[in-house]
Parts: C-alpha cells; sequence; structure tokens
C-alpha cells in the first residue's frame, strides 16, 4: 500500500457478508479442475479485519498527534477514508476544521492545483496565489509560505518529532486544503496513512528515496510556478529556486542528531541537513548557566565584576570562508615541484577541508587533504607563507567574512542572562573598521571590540591578555578561541573560567581527527 491509499469503501464489508451467506446457501463444493483457494473464507475476512485495524490504529495516532502538536495543528489537516470519518471527522471536509472555513475546507492534489480547466485558462495555483488576501504579499512569497513550507514542515515534524517517515509523496498524494473561495489555507491534508512508516523500520534507500520525492515535488511546484505570469510579472527560474533552497535550508535546521543522521544521504536535500550536538548544546548551557548564576550574586553585591564571555574572532566568531577560497586559487598556479599547477586548490571547496592562516592548522590541512602526499617536491611553508599574505590582504575583503552560526543568538542570551560579550581578537587596529562593519552587519556592533596596536611585536596571546586586564576588574567566565596557544595563555591567566576550543565546520584546525585538542579543551563548532 503506498501513501494516501484509501481503505475499503463504505459497504466493501457488508458485501463480503452477503458474498458469504450467499456461499453458504449454496453447494459450491470445490471441483477437482477448481483452482486451489483459501481454507477458508474466514481467513479472508480475519485478513480484511486485521487490515483494517492497522489502519484504524494509524489513524487514530495521527490524530492524536495532530490534535496535540501545535506545529501539525497549524499545518497539516486529515481526511480518513469514508469508512472512518465517522469517528475523525465528515466525508469530505479535512479536521481539525480550519478557522477560515469550518467545515468547509476543500483537499486539492498538487496535480490539480497544477492544472487548467481548459485551453487559455489560468492554473488553479493562479487564482489561488492571485486570490490571497494580502496583496502588498509578493507571489513568491505567499507560494513559499503557503505551499512550500506547510509540506516541509509536516515531513520534518513527524519525522524528527515522532519518528514517523512520510513516504511516497507525488502529484497525486500531496493534497493542499483551499477554501471555497480557492484561497490556500496553508494546511497539508493527508488522505491516507499507507505511507506512514516509522523511522526505526525504514532502510537508508527508503530514508534516501523519500527525501528525493519531497525534493521533485517541490522542483514540480517551483517549476510550475516559474512557468507562470502574475500580472505583468514572472519570476526567473533561479530565483524560484534561490527560494526553495532557502526554505529548505531552514526547515532543517537543528534537527536531533539522530534524525539527522537518519536523513543525510545521497540526495539534493543533504547539505541542508543540520544539527547541534548533544554536547555543544549541554557546553554552550552550562555558560549561560554560569553567566546567569554571577549575574544573580551581582544582584545581591553590586560591587562585583560584570560576568563576560570572551570570543576570538577569525575562525571563532568570525568565518572567513570567501577569503579562503580566494587565496587558496591565488597559490594553484605553476611553481616549483608542481610544473602544472596545484588544481586541488583551484576548486577548494572540493577538499576534505579547507587551509588556515595559523601554522599547525596549515599542517594538519596538508594531512587531511593529502596535497602534501601528492606532491611531495612543492616546498610547502613557502606555499604557507604566500598564503598568508593573500589571506589577509587586501583588507578591503575582510568585509566578506560572515558571523559564525549562532554567535547573534548567542550572544543576546549572555546579554540576557546579565552578562556581557566582548570580542577579543588578534586583528589590528588598522583592519578595526572593516571587522567593526562585518559586526554592524549581523546586529552586533554594539558588542566590545579589542583589537592589537598596529606595531605589535609580542606575542598574540600575551597581548589579548594585556587588552583584557586594561577594562578593569572582569568576571571572565568563558573564553572561546580556536588557537591552542592563545587557550593555554588565557586559561593560566583566569583559572575560573571555562576556556572553549572552536573548530569552524569545513576548516582545518591544529587537533588530530577523533582526537581531543592538544590542551584537552571542550570543543564546539558553531554558537548554536
Amino acid at each position: 500500500m503506498t501513501m494516501f491509499d484509501a481503505v475499503a469503501p463504505r459497504g466493501a464489508h457488508q458485501q463480503l457478508g452477503r458474498q458469504r451467506r450467499t456461499s453458504e446457501a449454496r453447494d459450491d463444493r470445490p471441483t477437482a479442475g477448481d483452482p486451489p483457494g483459501p481454507e477458508s473464507l474466514v481467513d479472508v475476512v480475519s485478513a480484511g479485519c486485521a487490515e483494517h485495524l492497522v489502519v484504524h490504529g494509524r489513524w487514530q495516532r495521527l490524530s492524536e498527534l495532530v490534535w496535540n502538536d501545535p506545529i501539525l495543528r497549524l499545518h497539516c489537516a486529515l481526511c480518513p477514508p469514508h469508512d472512518l470519518t465517522g469517528q475523525w471527522g465528515s466525508v469530505e471536509t479535512p479536521f481539525p476544521p480550519h478557522p477560515r472555513c469550518p467545515g468547509t475546507g476543500l483537499p486539492v492534489a498538487l496535480r490539480t492545483l497544477l492544472s487548467r480547466s481548459g485551453a487559455g485558462e489560468p492554473t488553479l495555483l493562479e487564482r489561488v496565489v492571485a486570490n490571497r488576501d494580502e496583496r502588498r504579499i509578493d507571489p513568491l512569497d505567499f507560494a513559499v509560505e503557503y505551499l512550500m513550507v506547510p509540506l516541509v514542515r509536516v515531513f520534518r515534524t513527524l519525522f524528527d518529532q515522532h519518528r514517523l517517515g512520510l513516504l511516497g509523496l507525488n502529484e497525486r498524494t500531496i493534497v493542499f486544503e483551499l477554501t471555497p473561495e480557492v484561497r490556500a489555507t496553508g494546511r497539508l491534508v493527508i488522505t491516507g496513512v499507507g505511507g506512514l512508516r516509522e523511522v526505526d523500520e525504514l532502510s537508508p534507500i527508503e530514508v534516501d528515496r523519500a527525501m528525493r520525492s519531497l525534493h521533485a515535488a517541490l522542483v514540480e511546484l517551483a517549476s510550475a510556478f516559474q512557468r507562470t505570469s502574475f500580472g505583468c510579472r514572472r519570476y526567473r527560474e533561479r530565483t524560484v529556486r534561490a527560494a526553495v533552497e532557502r526554505t529548505v535550508a531552514q526547515e532543517l535546521r537543528f534537527l536531533r542528531p539522530e534524525t539527522a543522521a537518519v536523513l543525510r544521504g545521497d540526495h539534493s536535500f543533504d547539505r541542508h541537513v543540520h544539527s547541534v550536538s548533544t554536547e555543544q548544546d549541554a557546553l554552550l548551557t552550562q555558560v549561560l548557566r554560569r553567566v546567569e548564576n554571577r549575574a544573580a550574586t551581582r544582584r545581591k553585591e553590586p560591587a562585583l565584576p560584570v560576568p563576560t564571555v570572551v570570543v576570538d574572532l577569525d575562525m571563532c566568531g568570525l568565518v572567513p570562508r570567501a577569503r579562503t577560497l580566494r587565496a587558496a586559487r591565488v597559490l594553484s598556479g605553476p611553481r616549483l615541484g608542481a610544473p602544472a599547477g596545484i588544481p586541488e586548490l583551484a576548486s577548494p571547496s572540493s577538499l576534505a577541508a579547507l587551509p588556515s592562516y595559523s601554522k599547525p592548522a596549515w599542517d594538519r590541512f596538508l594531512e587531511l587533504s593529502g596535497v602534501a602526499g601528492r606532491y611531495p617536491d612543492v616546498r610547502w611553508d613557502e606555499v604557507h607563507a604566500e598564503f598568508c599574505p593573500a589571506f589577509h590582504r587586501p583588507w578591503e575583503r575582510l568585509r566578506s567574512d560572515s558571523l559564525a552560526p549562532g554567535l547573534v543568538r548567542f550572544v543576546r542570551d549572555v546579554e540576557d542572562a546579565g552578562g556581557e560579550v566582548v570580542f577579543n581578537t588578534g586583528r589590528r587596529d588598522r583592519v578595526r573598521v572593516h571587522t567593526s562593519a562585518v559586526l554592524a552587519r549581523g546586529g552586533l556592533g554594539h558588542v566590545r571590540l579589542l583589537t592589537l596596536p598596529d606595531d605589535r611585536v609580542r606575542p598574540i596571546a600575551e597581548l589579548k591578555i594585556e587588552n583584557l586586564r586594561r577594562l578593569g576588574d572582569r568576571d571572565v567566565v568563558a573564553v572561546f578561541d580556536d588557537l591552542t596557544e592563545n587557550r593555554q595563555a588565557l586559561a593560566a591567566a583566569y583559572p575560573d573560567a571555562m576556556v572553549v576550543a572552536v573548530e569552524a565546520p569545513g576548516f582545518a584546525s591544529d587537533r588530530i581527527p577523533g582526537c581531543p585538542p592538544p590542551d584537552g579543551a571542550p570543543l564546539v563548532a558553531t554558537f548554536e
């Protein structure tokens, strides 16, 4: 049985009963030429009843989930087959009833939504978009919010929160709810439970097939939208595709680790499958709890110092992916030991890890990427010496850096807990303007930024400690840094602080894969 298949129609069991009584009245004993049949018609009835009970149980569970889960109740409706509607709804309309159309909602399959009633007539999708309540809403934003988001969100919620896989999605089985006025309610309608499976029972092939069917459905919906003109406007394919990608990326974030492990596979949405490890979540939560406790104590004793969380920037609070890719490509040309160039550096995004400016991380990059073994005659120390200026200059390229995932929320959480975040970077004063621009763009322009003198000659770790001490008496609760030498120096200067190693996803670090950092510090990848 496939997804959304209907169970036996009303009266099927009565027909079976009449069939049985008729056979009892007749003397239809099998003859030698008759094909073999079941030992008894009771077996057929029992099998049918068992199947009916399974379907009934699935509908019972699904209805309880929709009633109890606010996400499902907002984006999902049920429309069971006729012989089950007596318990959970009317014969034709989805339930729970939508406030906009109580008792009058219409389930419409995706195939119908994309079809035309005649040549030159608008598709039902065009009519739905044209009938949107808020005319100021962009048609593409409306289609995303009322059609794409419900589909992905119901799929994700069932899979992640309730361990139920939604299989067999296609143009016939994907059903949306419309009002009699041909307006979308923003709800996906489930009309059958044949494709509802326990996640623990699914094979990797079945999960991969489910993700591919979800991708195909969204592509079909997006393609139909892109082919349609709304007023005098037609959307470019890349614009619609980007909207779909953004939607999926947002909806597949913060999955449970076990869900993310199951959903990863050979499909187009694999890169959007996102999760935060339980260890990272516990560690960041512990930092916030410490800030809360110190702030509570300070409220009783105002003379105590401000609880402070110190965050480094390069490869920690800021991710320089664009600068790294460019610097690697600059070094990919012919050189001594590689007369034909180093094509791996020409397309660095295909490498196992991206290089870093620090020497220990650079050496680890050579091991992870394998380029040192493939080009043994290349003087890799000289390549690193060339990489650093290509990575840092021109300074204007510093503006291309992005905030580490979760940093903005983490800063807000620290502030809400009564603490303060300080960005303590090894960057010099001359790039302060460029750095501040990136922070301000992400909404963190108010956070205190500490930079180093342009003419610095002393070790960076030593100057970082000196910068912090210039702030006066501070209760340093935690320190986040990607470099081991910095963490060790800060741990010695602030022995009561939690010192946390940060390893930006996709970049090499000085840590051996599978092992803890050299200083034994706990590790996070992001601030999520």
